[in-house]
């Protein structure tokens, strides 16, 4: 495993220190940088990259859960641990927010702490792969809008395409943000989940060349173990990501079977050629630039 940095966050010195030496002591590999208030986190973040950040939940000009929503805001691939006493704080108030919360009260809280955060950190807490760039295609993604009439109608007929060339059992255009995916148009009894972590959309935003075709989901161990396809009847897969103009993925163009299904690749040409078609309808369909204009999101 490749070394990790973490950054340390905590207003007392002494606990700073024995916490950065708990670090130091089991995992020679690891990179530790300490701040003593949310501010100086902040200004460590922008300068230093971070793969975990152990913060405390009382940082005096903030809350550790105000530094963790900035991080997940900044830098959504870096991991965060809250380590603090049960007592001072509400557990109930940190339920929605993606961290670890490691009691520092209980018996064994720093080997526990360690243990958690030198775990893989290449697939991190959110349970999903991202894209090397995930702040700058969720900046890119909030620059579209409501689509118009003309344009849910092309992504219908874009879809149709798909049916007659594939004889798929349903279809669908969805949409990747933060934490969920929004289905735009879809065909078919299937209904894609709403979690992005229980979706195929967002391992096909990071799939070699925007494809992803699965021949058996059951077969798969990213999907078969972890249920992301759901308790559903579908098996096979073939996506292809939706990209802006300047390059960020944003969503996924996909088709799910019932049955077992092989994928060659003119499927896969084929496939990619429509969804760079949703990519200009969404484009239009939004008050973007037009199609011709590539290079950069506006």
């Amino acid at each position: 495993m490749a070394a990790q940095t973490v950054l340390v966050v905590d207003p007392d010195e002494d606990d700073r220190h024995e916490t950065v030496e708990s670090f130091q002591s089991a995992a020679t590999d690891t990179n530790v940088v300490t701040a003593a208030s949310n501010a100086q986190a902040i200004e460590l973040l922008a300068e230093v990259a971070v793969d975990a950040v152990v913060t405390r939940y009382n940082l005096g000009d903030n809350t550790g859960l105000e530094l963790v929503a900035h991080v997940r805001e900044g830098y959504p691939e870096t991991d965060c641990f809250l380590y603090a006493e049960t007592t001072a704080i509400d557990t109930a108030s940190f339920e929605a927010a993606v961290l670890e919360f490691v009691p520092k009260d209980m018996p064994g809280a720093r080997d526990r702490l360690v243990a958690l955060v030198g775990q893989d950190p290449e697939k991190g807490q959110l349970g999903y792969p991202l894209p090397d760039d995930e702040g700058g295609r969720l900046a890119a993604l909030d620059r579209y809008g409501t689509l118009s009439e003309q344009a849910e109608q092309a992504l219908a007929d874009v879809l149709s395409l798909a049916d007659q060339y594939f004889d798929v059992s349903s279809t669908a255009v969805t949409v990747v943000d933060e934490q969920t995916q929004r289905v735009v148009a879809r065909t078919g009894p299937f209904s894609p989940p709403k979690e992005r972590a229980a979706s195929l959309s967002t391992h096909t935003l990071v799939s070699e060349n925007g494809s992803m075709a699965v021949s058996d989901l059951r077969a798969d161990q990213r999907f078969s173990e972890e249920g992301v396809a759901g308790e559903t009847d579908i098996v096979a897969y073939l996506g292809a990501a939706i990209e802006t103009p300047a390059g960020h993925p944003i969503g996924a163009l996909n088709l799910y079977w019932s049955q077992p299904r092989e994928f060659s690749s003119a499927d896969r040409r084929y496939l990619a050629t429509l969804a760079d078609l949703v990519a200009d309808v969404l484009v239009i369909g939004s008050g973007q630039q037009t199609p011709g204009q590539r290079g950069e999101d506006k």
